[in-house]
């Protein structure tokens, strides 16, 4: 009697217990696949996902509780996704570090002395050196919930303070004297940031759609701008000084933005 044929699976598919479906390669985890039909589309689908190696790095990051094991999954979480794109920014330069520095360490291992050591080792890059505290600290909240670690390292670990002198605003001959030599864009910048008093990604953000007038009770109308801050998520409305109303409506509008490149780009 001949034995039956051989199903012509795809490289790497293989039939294993009552006839389960894995992808299989050399070095790597086996994969069920939640399609079992070769025929189906899902199936190519899930196919595709093994070849690029997708399911087989996730189940390796899920037997690893190292840093980087802990970054990526942070990264992929609704903590990271909901933070705004500015604060993300400055949390990826804090994480690029501890993975290249402590990408191999156990997460289970970190004692608050670490956290203290890591801080005091940054203390010349004073904005840096707090920013790592504060990571780990957010960090280690996911760990926590990931079930990896039962406390926080970093919990109670005092950010640096600065001992150099505070930042005084500018006298006014100093602003008189800006104003008299600066033209164009360098004067609208300076006139934006002066007038707002918002942070410089939020003034490069504006449009020229977002200035807008409003009537108060007493009758009085005034120009502002709309704005919502990278930082903090917050939607304001800011009054216009009358002098930069009256520059920028000696500006030439180049794109939907108020402030552009040389060549009309946004900055």
């Amino acid at each position: 009697m001949a034995r039956p044929k051989k199903d012509k699976l795809p490289k790497y598919v293989y039939r294993k217990r009552l006839g389960v479906l894995y992808f299989k390669r050399s070095g790597e985890p086996s994969v069920k696949f939640q399609c079992q039909n070769p025929d189906e589309p899902e199936f190519h689908m899930e196919y595709a996902n093994c070849l690029a190696g997708k399911p087989q790095r996730e189940m390796k990051l899920s037997h690893k509780r190292d840093m980087a094991a802990l970054i990526e999954s942070y990264i992929r979480s609704s903590r990271y996704r909901n933070i705004t794109a500015t604060t993300a920014k400055d949390y990826d330069k804090v994480m690029v570090e501890l993975k290249r520095v402590f990408g191999e360490s156990k997460v289970s291992d970190w004692r608050r002395k670490d956290v203290i050591k890591l801080r005091d080792a940054n203390q010349e890059r004073f904005r840096f050196a707090n920013y790592c505290v504060q990571v780990i600290r957010i960090l280690f909240e996911h760990a926590i919930d990931l079930g990896w670690i039962e406390y926080n390292p970093a919990s109670g670990v005092t950010l640096l303070k600065t001992t150099s002198a505070p930042r005084l605003p500018w006298p006014d001959h100093l602003i008189e004297a800006y104003r008299t030599t600066a033209t164009g864009r360098e004067l609208l910048v300076f006139e934006m940031c002066l007038a707002t008093g918002q942070r410089i990604q939020d003034v490069l953000d504006m449009q020229w759609t977002d200035i807008r007038p409003i009537t108060f009770a007493d009758g009085i109308q005034r120009v502002g701008v709309d704005l919502v801050q990278n930082k903090t998520g917050k939607v304001l409305w800011v009054p216009l000084r009358d002098s930069l109303i009256t520059l920028l409506s000696n500006t030439k509008r180049q794109h939907t933005h108020i402030l552009t490149k040389r060549y009309a780009r946004v900055p």
